[in-house]
């Protein structure tokens, strides 16, 4: 089975994909009921400004859990949620940039470092997931869902384009995380480009 890329699904204004109750699940505080298995992970600004209300509206709207992961996605989504977004200073262990808090997202990351992460958790996962830190809380929260919503953004991020061979392009992180969640764990996964 590969994975579905879609450029309407996510975006339709008349459409929402869950509804769901409150929920705490090990340690992670998720708005949506783990047992409903929708997660929505946000990672890239959309290369359209106009879109950014349109990835607001589709946050405000999906009742399930909810990750962003890239600061710039952050600042966005915070933007168009009327929100801020706060940096956890608390050192985690990970190695990884801190995480951060948006009232009404369940877990808010930086972006290609805290993926790449995520990738290797999963590449090595054998009968349990090992790592610590957000990018942990992140492979956890994938692994919990049955369906995985991925709204990538396509917008170029110029501190990227400096690093060329430093840091992986986030479209081929988010492919092949899609793919090992797909292949490895038999999850439903539908990318979306903006």
């Amino acid at each position: 089975m590969s994975f579905k890329v879609d450029s309407h699904t996510l975006g339709s204004a008349d459409g929402t994909l869950a509804t769901s109750r409150s929920a705490h699940a090990g340690g992670l505080v998720v708005s949506g009921d783990p047992t409903d298995g929708e997660l929505l992970l946000v990672s890239g600004p959309p290369a359209r400004r106009s879109d950014d209300a349109r990835l607001g509206q589709l946050l405000r709207e999906f009742s399930s859990t909810k990750v962003v992961a890239g600061g710039t996605t952050a600042a966005v989504v915070a933007r168009e949620l009327g929100q801020s977004v706060v940096v956890n200073l608390a050192f985690d262990g990970s190695g990884l940039p801190p995480s951060s808090f948006i009232r009404g997202v369940d877990r808010v990351s930086e972006g290609v470092l805290t993926l790449s992460a995520v990738r290797d958790m999963l590449q090595g996962y054998q009968d349990r997931l090992c790592g610590q830190g957000v990018g942990y809380d992140i492979a956890t929260l994938l692994l919990r869902a049955h369906t995985i919503h991925i709204v990538l953004g396509m917008a170029v991020n110029r501190a990227h384009a400096q690093l060329v061979g430093q840091v992986e392009p986030r479209e081929k992180l988010v492919t092949e995380i899609a793919n090992l969640l797909e292949r490895k764990f038999n999850k439903n996964v539908f990318i979306t480009k903006w």
